[in-house]
């Protein structure tokens, strides 16, 4: 929205403010809705197990995202090293072939890295 917003002549720290505030108005509201329609039971956060042990299927899951990811760059799909293990995961996943395993730490790595 900021790069149309400046190829368009308009004001591109306005635009920019919107947005961020457009998103803190949607996640502010999101957090009263859930919080009314759960009321106190959403309070407690289950206990989170940060280094489970890891078995032949966190390999598999490493597996599937590797080996995806050298096939969508060699068939040169577009964004096919993000897509072509995401399809694959969720195919196997979806199908019951291979239940994916992803500890904790490792989500929470990749969020930061992302955010």
């Amino acid at each position: 929205m900021v790069a149309m917003a400046g190829d368009f002549g308009a004001d591109v720290r306005l635009v920019a403010f919107m947005q961020y505030l457009r998103v803190l108005f949607v996640a502010t509201a999101a957090a009263a809705v859930a919080h009314i329609a759960l009321g106190e039971q959403g309070a407690v956060a289950p206990a989170v197990t940060w280094f489970p042990p890891l078995d032949a299927r966190f390999i598999a899951t490493l597996a599937v995202a590797v080996v995806g990811a050298i096939l969508g760059r060699r068939l040169r799909i577009p964004a096919g090293p993000l897509l072509l293990p995401m399809v694959a995961g969720a195919t196997l996943h979806a199908t019951g072939t291979l239940t994916l395993q992803v500890p904790e730490w490792l989500l929470a790595l990749a969020y930061a890295f992302i955010g």
